[in-house]
Protein backbone atom coordinates (compact mmCIF):
# COMPACT_ATOMS: atom_id res chain seq x y z
CA UNK A 1 0.00 0.00 0.00
CA UNK A 2 2.97 2.54 0.96
CA UNK A 3 4.21 2.08 -3.08
CA UNK A 4 0.28 2.97 -4.11
CA UNK A 5 0.73 5.81 -1.83
CA UNK A 6 3.85 7.03 -3.37
CA UNK A 7 3.14 6.74 -6.68
CA UNK A 8 0.00 8.69 -6.45
CA UNK A 9 1.38 11.30 -4.39
CA UNK A 10 3.98 11.96 -6.81
CA UNK A 11 1.31 12.15 -9.48
CA UNK A 12 -1.06 14.48 -7.92
CA UNK A 13 1.89 16.41 -7.12
CA UNK A 14 3.19 16.55 -10.94
CA UNK A 15 -0.03 17.29 -12.33
CA UNK A 16 0.02 20.45 -9.42
CA UNK A 17 2.85 22.01 -10.04
CA UNK A 18 2.02 21.54 -14.45
CA UNK A 19 -1.17 23.40 -13.74
CA UNK A 20 0.92 25.89 -12.02
CA UNK A 21 -1.23 25.39 -7.80
CA UNK A 22 0.00 28.37 -5.79
CA UNK A 23 3.45 27.85 -3.95
CA UNK A 24 3.98 29.12 -0.23
CA UNK A 25 7.20 28.75 1.71
CA UNK A 26 8.14 25.10 0.13
CA UNK A 27 4.47 23.99 -0.24
CA UNK A 28 1.88 23.55 -2.86
CA UNK A 29 -1.40 25.14 -1.77
CA UNK A 30 -4.82 23.05 -2.76
CA UNK A 31 -8.29 23.24 -1.23
CA UNK A 32 -9.16 20.14 0.30
CA UNK A 33 -12.38 19.36 -1.67
CA UNK A 34 -10.06 19.70 -5.19
CA UNK A 35 -7.34 17.38 -3.84
CA UNK A 36 -10.35 14.61 -2.43
CA UNK A 37 -11.60 15.13 -6.45
CA UNK A 38 -8.16 13.59 -7.04
CA UNK A 39 -7.68 11.42 -5.06
CA UNK A 40 -10.95 9.51 -5.53
CA UNK A 41 -9.79 8.69 -8.75
CA UNK A 42 -8.01 5.80 -7.42
CA UNK A 43 -10.40 4.18 -5.45
CA UNK A 44 -7.90 1.82 -3.18
CA UNK A 45 -9.24 3.82 -0.13
CA UNK A 46 -10.92 6.35 0.92
CA UNK A 47 -9.80 9.79 -0.01
CA UNK A 48 -9.35 11.29 3.74
CA UNK A 49 -7.70 7.95 5.08
CA UNK A 50 -4.92 9.01 2.25
CA UNK A 51 -4.89 12.20 3.30
CA UNK A 52 -4.98 11.04 7.34
CA UNK A 53 -1.60 8.56 6.16
CA UNK A 54 -0.08 11.26 4.36
CA UNK A 55 -0.20 13.83 7.51
CA UNK A 56 1.29 10.30 8.98
CA UNK A 57 4.37 10.42 7.10
CA UNK A 58 4.89 14.36 7.46
CA UNK A 59 3.95 14.54 3.52
CA UNK A 60 1.10 17.51 4.06
CA UNK A 61 1.10 20.02 7.13
CA UNK A 62 -1.74 20.89 8.87
CA UNK A 63 -3.41 21.85 11.98
CA UNK A 64 -3.75 19.42 15.13
CA UNK A 65 -6.85 17.33 14.72
CA UNK A 66 -7.28 18.83 11.26
CA UNK A 67 -6.58 17.72 7.75
CA UNK A 68 -6.66 21.72 6.55
CA UNK A 69 -4.59 24.51 8.18
CA UNK A 70 -5.23 27.89 7.50
CA UNK A 71 -3.30 30.00 5.21
CA UNK A 72 -3.78 32.97 3.76
CA UNK A 73 -7.24 33.13 5.60
CA UNK A 74 -8.46 30.02 3.96
CA UNK A 75 -8.51 26.43 4.95
CA UNK A 76 -5.75 24.73 2.79
CA UNK A 77 -3.66 21.62 2.57
CA UNK A 78 -0.05 22.41 2.42
CA UNK A 79 2.11 19.66 0.29
CA UNK A 80 5.22 19.57 0.97
CA UNK A 81 7.25 19.78 -2.06
CA UNK A 82 10.45 18.73 -0.42
CA UNK A 83 8.83 15.46 0.26
CA UNK A 84 8.07 15.18 -3.24
CA UNK A 85 10.99 16.09 -4.88
CA UNK A 86 12.89 13.59 -2.24
CA UNK A 87 10.48 10.68 -3.37
CA UNK A 88 10.96 11.96 -7.34
CA UNK A 89 14.67 10.94 -6.29
CA UNK A 90 13.37 7.25 -5.68
CA UNK A 91 13.58 6.09 -8.86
Amino acid sequence: MLLMLIKEFRGICEYLISKEYPQYRGYILIEKEKLCGLLDKNNYELADNKLRFWKQLHWIQTENGRLTCRVRGKRMIKISIEVFEGLKKLD
